[in-house]
């Protein structure tokens, strides 16, 4: 096997673990595959493995996750145009935005009732807290750093406590 072969394998390869952990759609990797198959010498292989993926974008369905007496994690995959509705009933749910890119004026709606619910997002983003909370806890910590889009975080909280975070 010549060195171009081999470098385009490893490029395939590496495609593969990017569209394995959602770091490229679907259309991007069969872009990138069409690139990498074609190239003709080290110079396109080495330009189409060059262009760094973007952070994952939310994809436009889903929307809705459900925990009921159990533990769930869900990440950005699951913003539905902009908006993601959990309900967690004693159990723990966690919602993971951390790495992908948040549009201005998305909207949490959680009901969390005798369980935990903890929303990581990017340093970046602020957050207007608009939760009710009945015999809970609602707690925000750190502060956004300047320039991010705003998050409207909404819902109730009964007997369980809603934990905000960047990181």
């Amino acid at each position: 096997m010549d060195e171009l072969e081999e470098a385009r394998e490893e490029a395939l390869d590496r495609l593969a673990e990017l569209y394995g952990s959602n770091r490229i759609t679907l259309r991007e990797f069969e872009d990138r595959r069409e690139v990498i198959v074609n190239a003709r010498d080290m110079h396109a292989l080495q330009a189409a493995r060059e262009n760094p993926p973007s952070p994952p974008a939310a994809r436009t369905s889903g929307g809705t996750a459900v925990c009921i007496m159990g533990d769930r994690r869900i990440n950005g995959d699951w913003l539905d145009q902009g908006r993601l509705d959990s309900t967690c009933i004693m159990g723990d749910l966690k919602v993971d935005l951390r790495g992908y890119s948040i549009p201005e004026g998305v909207v949490i709606n959680t009901t969390t009732i005798m369980g935990d619910t903890v929303i990581l997002l990017p340093r970046n983003v602020r957050v207007r807290n608009e939760i009710s909370a009945i015999l809970a806890d609602v707690k925000e910590k750190g502060h956004p750093e300047a320039g991010g889009p705003e998050v409207i975080i909404k819902g109730i909280a009964l007997m369980g406590d809603v934990k905000i975070r960047r990181e």
